[in-house]
């Protein structure tokens, strides 16, 4: 699989009213897109919960960030979270005026397996495994 080498903004955003969905990335047929960092200011005048998700088809989330920021705040985290085709990128902030920006980078090609999911079935325990 070859790749673009460099990383790039994955998705930007301003919230111009509460209880906003900001906007949503899904990640092509022919890619797997890598989320490296996530990177959030609250501009507003009150504290502000703000949330980037990895969400797959089957709306399994992987949370890239989410936290109660306090006005004027800013946060900067680095994650990395693998989308296959059709996974999505998503936004939601509490209150107005939070921005954001999630960068990372875009592989050429689709996954090489299919994941394990909860459709996959349950399993025998390893030998030796704690529960």
């Amino acid at each position: 699989m070859t790749s673009i080498a460099r990383s790039q903004r994955l998705v930007s955003f301003r919230s111009p009213n509460d209880a906003w969905f900001g906007p949503s990335l899904f990640c092509p047929v022919d890619r797997i897109i890598l989320v490296k960092n996530v990177s959030v200011w609250n501009n507003g005048a009150t504290a502000s919960i703000i949330q980037v998700s990895a969400i797959t088809a089957l709306s399994v989330y992987a949370m890239a960030y989410k936290e109660s920021l306090a006005a004027g705040a800013h946060a900067n985290v680095d994650v990395w979270i693998a989308l296959n085709p059709g996974d999505q990128i998503a936004v939601y902030t509490e209150k107005a005026q939070c921005f954001g920006w999630v960068s990372g980078a875009v592989l050429n090609g689709g996954p090489t397996i299919t994941p394990a999911t909860e459709l996959s079935g349950p399993r025998e325990p390893f030998e030796n495994e704690a529960f």
